[in-house]
């Protein structure tokens, strides 16, 4: 029986006389390899052709355009069946083909035929292949932009698919103006890699923008995709409404979020270096009430991408982080003043005692004495009480 999953197969049963029949395959064509007598035979892939990579099949018969190997030849009773392969690329576009022209057109001859007596059949079937460029690659999406502390800039995407290895490069712009003109700041020539820092991007102080170009296609037909779209790192400002009051404003890092984006920004606030996570907002904008009695207050925000995945598509997060921005804030306005709840006299000694007053500030209690209607600072104290011996 023919074996259906090979690419060529032929099959005949009996002669009149009820003997098997012997059916045999010759084929040609310029782009066949050399015949090799390997076991099972089979051609070169690499020599024998017009432009290799070279055409093949397995197992091979003797060819009519190339010299036959002796006892070289593929025949069997009943059925016969062989693989063809072909392995194209991209110098195939444009093959001489010997007549003074070149083309991307290969025609392959596969014969047929049985030992039918007197007249054996034959059949004959011409294959054409049309070698097409390989597809341009689109570009990937930026997922996140982080600006890291030094004013350096770091991009995160997600790696494009080569399947036909046709990718050349990721071309990596930026520009300080939106409108451009944007230059080129780097050129990435492996497809699995997703990240890329822009070192010396400035982007603590200013704002910076980016997109990224696929370069794909064969040599003689490399295109540069269109962004999927520019993104901006997120610049934040810090201002003083008055003295114990900052207002922080921030931009989006695009124009429409993604759907893997967190709708939500997180806002850090940091005194010496240490950050704390003090809100959540969907805006871009944050009203933070201060009464540090006078302190340099850092603040940066951040916001989450869920679907950054790596070249073998296992999904991670990443975060798009604003620059570090600062202002200094001090409370002008005095604690109240704490309540006594307590006075005591014990001998020769009057115990005074007062509930604590919650404020970052406090430095000092005062006591006072009414004397003659008037008050006079006698001592100062952090304690919650004071003892004296004067004139009880």
């Amino acid at each position: 029986q023919c074996d259906w999953s090979s690419d060529v197969c032929s099959s005949d049963l009996f002669l009149p006389n009820g003997t098997p029949q012997t059916v045999s395959i010759e084929a040609s064509g310029l782009q066949f390899g050399s015949l090799l007598a390997t076991s099972p035979p089979t051609m070169d892939d690499s020599a024998g052709c017009l432009n290799i990579p070279c055409a093949t099949l397995t197992p091979s018969p003797g060819t009519i355009n190339q010299t036959t190997i002796p006892n070289f030849s593929l025949s069997a009773q009943f059925a016969l069946s062989t693989s063809f392969n072909w392995i194209t690329d991209c110098q195939h576009l444009a093959t001489n083909n010997g007549c003074g022209s070149v083309s991307n057109v290969y025609n392959f001859v596969i014969r047929v035929r049985d030992d039918f007596c007197p007249a054996p059949a034959i059949n004959i079937k011409t294959i054409s292949i049309v070698v097409m460029p390989k597809p341009h690659i689109k570009s990937p999406v930026i997922h996140c932009i982080d600006v890291l502390n030094n004013g350096n800039v770091k991009l995160s995407w997600n790696p494009v698919k080569d399947t036909l290895r046709s990718f050349y490069s990721y071309n990596i712009y930026t520009s300080t103006n939106p409108n451009g003109p944007f230059t080129i700041l780097d050129t990435i020539k492996n497809s699995k890699i997703n990240t890329y820092t822009h070192i010396g991007a400035g982007a603590n102080s200013i704002k910076r923008y980016y997109y990224i170009k696929t370069y794909s296609g064969c040599p003689s037909d490399r295109l540069e995709a269109i962004p999927y779209d520019t993104v901006r790192t997120i610049k934040l400002d810090v201002n003083a409404i008055g003295t114990d009051v900052a207002e922080l404003k921030w931009n989006n890092i695009r124009n429409i979020q993604l759907n893997s984006s967190e709708k939500k920004y997180a806002v850090y606030r940091g005194i010496n270096s240490i950050f704390s996570h003090i809100a959540d907002v969907i805006d871009t904008t944050y009203i933070d009430s201060l009464n540090y009695c006078g302190q340099m207050v850092n603040y940066y925000v951040s916001i989450r991408d869920t679907n950054l995945l790596d070249s073998n598509n296992i999904k991670s997060t990443c975060e798009s982080t604003s620059n570090l921005d600062s202002n200094y804030f001090y409370d002008t306005t005095p604690p109240s003043g704490p309540y006594i709840d307590s006075v005591s006299v014990m001998g020769n000694e009057m115990i005074i005692g007062w509930d604590s007053v919650k404020a970052g500030d406090l430095k000092w209690y005062y006591i006072y004495k009414i004397d003659k209607g008037y008050p006079v600072l006698i001592d100062s104290t952090l304690n919650l009480f004071y003892k004296t011996m004067d004139n009880i």
